[in-house]
């Protein structure tokens, strides 16, 4: 029972937000964040605030998106929906790493009483487990921090912060 139960939830889940990351390791090194509709395609982004309803998506714990336009000729600078954490001082961050780096967040249970998300967090193709010693890492886009959660709703897994 408990198998069905979980193939289920994941037929129920989908992608929400990723950071996609351009020629790491180079001085042209940078990165965008894409959120996509139900329909899985990209959504256009404006700049500014962008707001979800908590009840919509089981709330983040980073708090909410900016649009950021890209810069003609500036490759390297963010831009697209990004974490208003990731933001300091009216700048993006974008540490030059060689290893490729990738971030997810998932929808579960969407449109149920039950909803939450799921941050998924992957180094050069493999998911970043969380250290119990160092529950934050730091990659090109800014600091992460490991959430757990007891309940199906709400937040699990990496999440950008200021901390």
């Amino acid at each position: 029972m408990t198998k069905a139960k979980t193939r289920d939830n994941e037929s129920r889940e989908r992608l929400f937000y990723e950071i996609v990351e351009t020629s790491p390791g180079s001085k042209a090194q940078g990165w965008h964040g894409i959120l996509y509709g139900k329909d899985g395609k990209p959504k256009e982004i404006s700049p500014g605030p962008i707001a979800f309803p908590k009840e919509k998506t089981g709330g983040f714990p980073f708090g909410k998106f900016v649009g950021v336009s890209a810069k003609p000729g500036m490759s390297w600078e963010p831009y697209g929906a990004i974490p208003e954490v990731l933001i300091t001082q009216n700048s993006v961050e974008n540490r030059v790493m060689r290893e490729r780096w990738s971030y997810k967040i998932i929808i579960m249970l969407e449109g149920s009483r039950s909803v939450g998300t799921r941050g998924e967090l992957q180094c050069e193709g493999k998911d970043v487990k969380p250290d119990k010693k160092k529950p934050t890492v730091t990659i090109p886009m800014g600091k992460f921090a490991w959430e757990e959660n007891s309940e199906i709703s709400g937040p699990h897994g990496w999440y950008p912060t200021r901390n």
